[in-house]
């Protein structure tokens, strides 16, 4: 396959801003071209002339093998990072290497460099034990007449092509080489042989030894023929199987790498058109909740959420510290497990149900969050229509019955129910009307609430009779506390028409042994009833 020309532009976009030069395989430097010396930062000791003088030595075998390498492989680059002593100071650069050497026009080795920043070699220094190492390898020398005739042989024949010397002089080169390997031998020859003396030429052949095993190998030709024919091509030949083997390896992983690659992508492409068709908002954030992926719902429910960079931004304000403690459960639940909470929105009211679970990050100490997000405020106010009464937004007399009967199985000993009836409040509908009759009764509602501990269910239970469900209250404390809420509830209540001199009867009841939900509220209602009948004839007595 014919090597592939490099544009201009893509000449000049491997070089912009580099330190750059231009050289023939002999390493002399070639002047650059106009159009390209106008895009570099300028030049600088990094051609394969004297790279090496000023390379680390720790790096001279990784330059070499790029230089080499390239070489032999028209219109192909590849970078190498090597350390450069400049100014007396070593110095990181990264080097892209181009064989343009078969480009019309070109005809030359590119170097593209950029120094990167100081080097610390700290006290790198070689000892004498790392000097000149050099691996051993399997090679053989030989001769060749002009017609390919082996004519002298020296090294490792037997290994390479499985014959002693004398075994392969008098016969053909070709005759030793498998017939596949050998199809471009003839244009390669006399191209070698039409350049003249000093003409090169390299070559991967494949032997074929008398007993069928094969060996690759590496040939460099070197043409020695005179005019009149005297002299000869020497042949320097490697066994390159085991490198063979490795790079055909590599070509073999470099092409699942590039499929398993092509199928993330596939996949990828796949997840994100899946996830536009789900009706929720579908999300992914990191450990520190910002947003990584988003499906189309997510920007229709946001209106234009496309525009949030943080999880945290879904949420009103004051949630964020809710969002905060329920992401860091979800972080820490490695068996992703998914959670489910609720929480107010950034605007308009709105409640958000989220369902979140983790999952394992590319990093192995990190975990990110995946999740869904839905507009569940009409079915919040569906629930609290259904527990809370119209009028007052106290619990309804339903959701203070469950209440109760949660709290008899949980822990009966320490709840107090109390009971409340106004006194006289009928009068204010009789007189006043039910306008001013919800007014008061909202009123006492706000009175109610404000008396009780955070914790403590406040309820209408039906008319004008409330309920103050307490929990974790001390028996000591547990008889104060009708009259504190009687103290509460007192004072006159205003209204357009008048004012109500508000006052009220309390009974408290705690659950007894064998007590249900039935028998505890008689109870409070009894006490309720007695502590009226009290006070009726105490005024009597007046």
């Amino acid at each position: 396959m014919a090597p592939r020309d490099w544009s201009r532009a893509e000449i000049q976009d491997l070089a912009r801003g580099r330190l750059v030069r231009m050289f023939r395989r002999s390493g002399e430097n070639v002047p650059l071209p106009p159009w390209l010396d106008e895009v570099i930062a300028g030049t600088g000791p990094f051609e394969a002339a004297d790279s090496l003088e000023t390379a680390h030595p720790q790096d001279h075998a990784s330059l070499m093998q790029t230089y080499v390498e390239r070489s032999r492989l028209p219109g192909t680059s590849h970078e190498t990072r090597c350390r450069y002593r400049i100014d007396g100071a070593w110095w990181w650069t990264s080097i892209r290497v181009l064989n343009l050497l078969e480009q019309d026009g070109i005809n030359a080795m590119l170097t593209a460099a950029t120094v990167e920043g100081p080097a610390d070699t700290g006290d790198l220094e070689l000892s004498d034990e790392h000097i000149g190492d050099h691996d051993s390898m399997s090679w053989m020398q030989v001769q060749l007449d002009h017609l390919g005739v082996v004519l002298h042989v020296e090294g490792k024949s037997v290994e390479i092509a499985g014959r002693r010397p004398d075994e392969m002089i008098g016969h053909s080169l070709t005759t030793f080489i498998h017939p596949d390997s050998s199809k471009d031998t003839i244009p390669m020859w006399f191209s070698l042989l039409g350049e003249g003396a000093g003409a090169t030429r390299s070559s991967r052949r494949c032997y074929v030894h008398p007993d069928g095993t094969q060996v690759w190998v590496e040939s460099a030709y070197l043409n020695r023929l005179e005019g009149d024919g005297r002299g000869h091509v020497l042949v320097f030949a490697s066994d390159i199987t085991e490198r063979r083997a490795q790079e055909e390896a590599l070509r073999v992983q470099t092409r699942e790498v590039a499929r398993l690659a092509a199928e993330s992508r596939l996949l990828a492409e796949d997840f994100r058109l899946l996830a536009d068709e789900v009706p929720a908002a579908v999300f992914r954030c990191d450990d520190e909740g910002r947003i990584t992926f988003h499906n189309a719902r997510w920007t229709e429910l946001l209106d234009g959420g496309d525009g949030i960079v943080r999880l945290a931004d879904v949420v009103a304000a004051d949630q964020r510290d809710a969002l905060a403690d329920h992401l860091t459960a979800v972080l820490a639940d490695e068996r992703s497990t998914p959670h489910a909470f609720e929480l107010g929105a950034a605007r308009d009211g709105r409640v958000y149900a989220f369902r979140c679970r983790s999952i394992a990050d590319l990093e192995p100490a990190r975990r990110r969050i995946v999740g869904s997000i839905e507009d569940v405020t009409a079915t919040v106010q569906l629930r609290l229509d259904a527990s809370h009464d119209a009028l007052t937004g106290l619990l309804n007399r339903a959701a203070i019955d469950l209440a109760l009967e949660a709290a008899l199985r949980d822990d009966a000993s320490r709840v107090v129910v109390l009971f409340v009836d106004l006194d006289g409040f009928k009068e204010v509908n009789d007189v006043h009307g039910h306008d001013a009759g919800d007014l008061v009764l909202r009123e006492i509602a706000a009175r109610l609430t404000s008396a009780v501990r955070p914790g403590d269910l406040v309820g209408r239970y039906g008319g004008d009779e409330f309920v103050v469900l307490c929990h974790g209250v001390e028996p000591a404390r547990a008889a104060a506390l009708p009259r504190r809420l009687e103290r509460a509830l007192g004072g006159p209540i205003h209204f357009p028409e008048g004012r109500w001199p508000a006052s009220a009867s309390v009974g408290a009841a705690r659950p007894e042994p064998g007590d249900d939900l039935k028998s505890v509220m008689r109870r409070a209602d009894q006490a309720m009833f007695e502590e009226k009948r009290r006070r009726d004839t105490a005024r009597a007595a007046r």
